[in-house]
């Protein structure tokens, strides 16, 4: 709510990192429609070595899906 209330239904960028938490705010109508229009995933997910993430319509988390089906399986063929 106060993050809401900060933002004032303006684009933001937030990063929270270990114990600080940031709202960056465009301080220009220039800046803020292009911080509207900009695309940070995937620049951050190229630079972590993981650009196929970097879309999250393409990548809604397949591995992860997976990983969990194949534990369930295990977790239920041990409980026969």
């Amino acid at each position: 709510a106060a993050l809401t209330a900060a933002v004032c239904r303006q684009p933001y960028l937030y990063v929270e990192a270990s114990d600080q938490s940031l709202a960056y705010l465009a301080r220009l109508n220039e800046q803020s429609t292009e911080l509207e229009l900009a695309r940070l995933k995937p620049v951050i997910a190229r630079l972590m070595g993981i650009s196929e993430r970097g879309d999250w319509r393409a990548y809604p988390g397949d591995r992860e899906l997976q990983h969990l089906i194949e534990n369930w399986r295990q977790h239920w063929d041990m409980r026969a």
